[in-house]
C-alpha cells in the first residue's frame, strides 16, 4: 500500500496559493516549529503571531519566488523582516525598554527554562540573548536551523563573507558574556565546545 504523497516545499506553497488549504496546513506543520523557535528568543510574547504572519507572507510573495535559492532561505528572509519590523515599532521599543529596566538583561531566561538546562547551556543562552539582533539571527539560522553560509547570506541578502564575519563577531561577544556570567568558571571548557553547546540549545 502506497503512503501519502510527499510534496516539496515549493509544490505545497504553489498549491496553497491556489487555495488548497490542506497544502497550506502541511507546509505550516513542516516549518512551524523552526519558525517559532526563531522568534521565541527575541519576541516570545509574539512568536505565534509572527510565525503565522511569516507563512502568510510566503503565500503572498509566492509569485516572486523563482526557486533560485532554497525555500528555507526564502522563508527565513520573510521571518527576518517580520521580526525586524516588530522590534522597530515604537510600541515594542517602549515596552522593551520598560521591561528590561524592571527585569534586567536576561528576561527570556525564565526559572523553568533555566532549571531544564545545564550550567553550560544556561551560560550559552545568556550569551546568545545579549547579542545584537542581526548577530543573533545569524547564529540561530546557522547553528539551530543547520543552514549553510550561502543560505544564510540569501536570507540577509549579503555576501557570504559578511555572514562569516558575523559568525566570528558573535562568537567573540558570546565568549565575553560567558566569561562575565555564572558560567565563568567553565568558560574555557564551554568555548572549546562552542558549536556543541550552541546546537544543544535548539
Amino acid at each position: 500500500m502506497l503512503g501519502p504523497r510527499v510534496f516539496s516545499d515549493d509544490a505545497l506553497l504553489a498549491r496553497w496559493a491556489q487555495g488548497k488549504q490542506r497544502a497550506g496546513d502541511r507546509l505550516m506543520r513542516r516549518h512551524y516549529p523552526a519558525l517559532q523557535r526563531f522568534f521565541e528568543l527575541k519576541a516570545p510574547e509574539a512568536a505565534d503571531d509572527l510565525t503565522q504572519n511569516t507563512m502568510l507572507g510566503a503565500v503572498e510573495a509566492q509569485q516572486r519566488y523563482r526557486g533560485d535559492a532554497p525555500f528555507k532561505s526564502f522563508l527565513f528572509g520573510i521571518a527576518r523582516r517580520q521580526l525586524l519590523l516588530y522590534l522597530r515599532s515604537k510600541q515594542r521599543h517602549e515596552r522593551m525598554v520598560t521591561f528590561r529596566q524592571a527585569q534586567g538583561p536576561d528576561t527570556v531566561l525564565t526559572p523553568s527554562r533555566c532549571a531544564s538546562l545545564r550550567q553550560e547551556q544556561t551560560a550559552m543562552l545568556m550569551g546568545l540573548t545579549a547579542l545584537p539582533v542581526q548577530l543573533q539571527m545569524t547564529i540561530q539560522l546557522y547553528y539551530w536551523e543547520g543552514m549553510k553560509v550561502h543560505e544564510v547570506a540569501d536570507v540577509f541578502r549579503v555576501p557570504d563573507s559578511t555572514v562569516k564575519t558575523r559568525l566570528v563577531r558573535a562568537r567573540e561577544l558570546v565568549r565575553q558574556r560567558v566569561e562575565r556570567g555564572p558560567g565563568a568558571s567553565k568558560a574555557q571548557s564551554i568555548m572549546s565546545d562552542y558549536d556543541k553547546w550552541l546546537r544543544s540549545l535548539a
